[in-house]
């Protein structure tokens, strides 16, 4: 085993970890998957977060794109904590209702879809930017958001959604861990 995956397969063991235990003690999948108040959601902040502070601590080489994605991952773990883009909808869809009487109008997933399309962007410069081994989890991150904001938009379910969400969101912080000892390796 290569030291530079270290942080990746303590990331995995503990989110696994985490979950396990949740499983455990919770009710059911769903209530510990998905849901604002589940132990996904805070295994959603938590990701963010790291991803947020691993970029940062890569940031500090110079100024390059590692610092948009401190700001990028700050703000998505701010929107998971205090469900900012669900407000946005539900204010839009009550709106949206009012005026057009039209429910199921796709202007209520805005939000979403723009976040979406933020996030390709910044996949994007991130690919360009990551080690060459890592690009695959960074691809894996990719598809499982895709997926998620798929299941999101068109309301297929909030396991599904939640589940792929949490997938995306390990591969790219792996990644980013991995970025982040391989760059402390060269620095040594």
């Amino acid at each position: 085993m290569h030291s530079r995956h270290t942080g990746a397969i303590i990331l995995c063991v503990f989110c696994c970890l985490v979950l396990g235990i949740a499983l455990a003690f919770g009710p059911s999948l769903v209530q510990v998957i998905a849901g604002e108040d589940s132990a996904g959601s805070w295994m959603s902040g938590a990701l963010l977060i790291i991803s947020a502070t691993t970029t940062a601590f890569i940031a500090r080489r110079g100024w390059n794109p590692w610092f948009i994605f401190t700001i990028f991952f700050v703000l998505l773990a701010i929107d998971e904590n205090f469900m900012i883009h669900e407000a946005i909808k539900r204010s839009i869809v009550f709106t949206s209702y009012e005026q057009t009487n039209q429910p199921g109008d796709w202007i209520g997933e805005l939000p979403v879809i723009i976040a979406a399309c933020v996030g390709a962007i910044v996949a994007w410069i991130m690919w360009k930017h990551i080690d060459k081994n890592m690009r695959w989890l960074i691809v894996v991150g990719v598809l499982f958001g895709a997926a998620s904001v798929t299941f999101d938009v068109l309301a297929m379910g909030v396991l599904w959604e939640d589940s792929f969400k949490l997938i995306g969101e390990l591969a790219v912080c792996c990644a980013l861990v991995n970025e982040l000892q391989t760059t402390h390796n060269k620095n040594e």
